[in-house]
């Protein structure tokens, strides 16, 4: 909890089922390839995939969770050890053992002390067509494009899907940006996917939409892990470039949608191109990245009901790990900075806490030094927006923990004041959380359980608003 993401794991595990004894072990070469399965976690079905590769030094394996949105997740230990297939996942401290029979594994995935079963199958299998839940695909009255373009200056491709309304003339269109996180086109989270269903709504209303796989997600190229909120940036306008290109798209009429940090990156790019139409920012932040992050930690552990001390330990640690980060500069922080923040003279974590606290700081230490983190941490919004010309729709959720609603959109409403903005729209929608779902709690363990995956007036407010100034 010391560091909350609204896209990171959930916790995984499995049990382990006994092997077949007159089933002959399984070589390394039979386990190349694909292998899916679902995970099990409370009401939520959660689909997992491995891709397994068999080198000279033996094998190697990436780790895909789609429902959450993250894909290409490394797999720092594969081995089989007397039929036992073992896949750690350091990134996210959890680890899957299985034995491997016929063409199906059957094991456990095991993160954060809890098991879960976990079986996985080969794509396009019997078995695994058994379990695959089918999604129905109904007709559409407008055009779903596959498109391709480069972000000249990193030298990648991106690729994502742009759905065009049937027009005789040119037509507005939005660019989508997603949040923290690798992220593919439809901002897959938890059986989620909203900026599918967000395209899906503003297409029919004549509105075309461009949705991107993050760069290192899906079909676009490049790292996202290497990769800075900069680097973010540039791919962004090298979205809108593409949309300029389009005869079919107005070029007058090209805007920008980003949820959460998407909504920051959003601005930024506002802020340095004078032919943004219209900006749209969902769930996003108006304040510091750390004064951001010490609340949202804050807000969430409150909402567990979370004692006292741990909250007052937590803010404690946080503000340290911080700090360190901001002497390191560009260097890398490593466990054995972690440990002595925990063991300061004076101690800021009490004996019962320690472990807690050591655990979820080593879980969290790439994340920590990921660029696109580093960035985030020392960024401010007001910054950008204060050079924000465009109209500008800003909406956030009551019940949202990770970016509350107040302090965020006070900060965006100062800074677009400063920039002399008078076409601005600011609005925090009662009940509704991160995801802008109906909400109970706004705890990120709620998003799965909800059917809703977002308000039928929050898609209305958008698309009122955009229409207006189409």
């Amino acid at each position: 909890m010391i560091l909350p993401r609204r896209n990171a794991i959930c916790v995984l595990a499995g049990l382990c089922c006994l092997l077949i004894l007159s089933q002959p072990l399984p070589a390394q070469q039979d386990l190349a390839g694909d292998w899916e399965g679902r995970l099990k976690v409370g009401a939520t079905s959660l689909r997992v995939a491995f891709h397994i590769t068999v080198t000279e030094d033996g094998l190697t394996a990436t780790m895909d969770s789609p429902d959450q949105g993250a894909t290409g997740l490394p797999v720092s230990d594969a081995r089989l050890h007397n039929g036992e297939l073992i896949l750690t996942v350091a990134a996210v401290g959890g680890q899957y053992r299985g034995k491997v029979v016929a063409q199906e594994i059957d094991g456990v995935w095991q993160q954060s002390g809890r098991e879960f079963p976990l079986k996985l199958y080969r794509p396009g299998s019997d078995a695994a067509a058994a379990v695959v839940e089918e999604e129905s695909v109904l007709p559409i009255p407008y055009s779903a494009i596959e498109v391709t373009y480069r972000n000249e200056k990193s030298d990648i491709e991106l690729a994502g899907t742009l759905t065009m309304p049937e027009s005789d003339q040119p037509v507005a269109a939005l660019l989508l940006l997603s949040g923290s996180g690798p992220q593919d086109r439809d901002q897959n989270i938890l059986g989620h996917r909203p900026f599918a269903v967000i395209a899906d709504y503003l297409t029919r209303r004549g509105i075309a939409i461009m949705r991107v796989d993050d760069r290192g997600v899906g079909k676009s190229g490049g790292d996202f892990n290497s990769s800075s909120e900069s680097d973010f940036v540039e791919d962004a306008i090298a979205g809108l470039n593409y949309l300029n290109s389009r005869s079919d798209v107005d070029p007058a009429k090209i805007g920008l949608l980003g949820h959460s940090e998407g909504g920051l990156i959003a601005a930024r790019v506002a802020a340095q191109r004078r032919d943004i139409a219209m900006l749209i920012m969902l769930a996003a932040p108006g304040i510091p990245g750390e004064e951001l992050l010490l609340l949202q930690a804050e807000k969430m552990l409150t909402a567990t009901n979370a004692d006292a001390n741990l909250i007052r330990e937590n803010r404690a640690v946080q503000e340290q790990v911080f700090l360190r980060i901001r002497e390191l500069f560009d260097q890398p922080l490593t466990q054995t900075d972690l440990e002595a923040i925990l063991n300061q003279s004076g101690g800021i974590v009490s004996a019962s806490n320690r472990t807690y606290f050591r655990d979820a700081l080593k879980q969290q230490l790439t994340m920590l030094n990921a660029p696109w983190f580093r960035e985030l941490l020392m960024s401010d919004p007001m910054h950008y927006l204060a050079q924000v010309i465009c109209p500008v729709l800003a909406l956030n959720g009551s019940k949202d923990l990770q970016v509350p609603a107040a302090p965020n959109l006070a900060g965006i409403e100062a800074a677009l004041n400063r920039s002399g903005n008078r076409d601005v729209e600011l609005h925090e929608l009662r009940g509704l959380n991160h995801l802008f779902q109906t909400a109970e709690t706004g705890l990120p363990e709620e998003y799965a359980t909800i059917k809703e995956t977002i308000s039928p007036d929050v898609l209305k407010m958008i698309g009122d608003w955009v229409s207006a100034r189409k």
